[in-house]
């Protein structure tokens, strides 16, 4: 006999114990499960338009240098120098792309 207790009764209400965390413990978990499948509806950041890709950009003097381009719905979110790719170009040589800045890459 413990405090009163019988040996079984302490079992038992040490068992109840035990449920009652494991009941407690998945209705929180079960909480979090559902909050996070409720909070992530289709919103715009599901189905966004974005894009990667590189580009050489090239100044007034000929030198080009490339970049990581990052667009997200025809804006340009990023654009990041790749170390070591970059050229001189001649001073006669002519861009046969069209005159592009990083605003109109998107």
């Amino acid at each position: 006999m413990i405090n009163g207790l019988e040996k079984g009764d302490f079992r038992m209400n040490f068992f109840k114990i035990i449920f009652l965390i494991m009941i407690f413990l998945t209705l929180v978990l079960f909480g979090i499960f559902i909050f996070n499948f409720v909070s992530n509806k289709i919103t715009g950041e599901i189905i966004k338009n974005s894009s990667f890709f590189t580009r050489a950009v090239c100044n007034e003097t000929n030198f080009c240098q490339d970049y990581e381009i990052v667009c997200e719905n025809g804006r340009l979110v990023s654009y990041i120098p790749i170390s070591g790719s970059v050229i001189q170009h001649s001073s006669n040589w002519i861009d046969p792309r069209e005159n592009l800045t990083f605003e109109k890459l998107c």
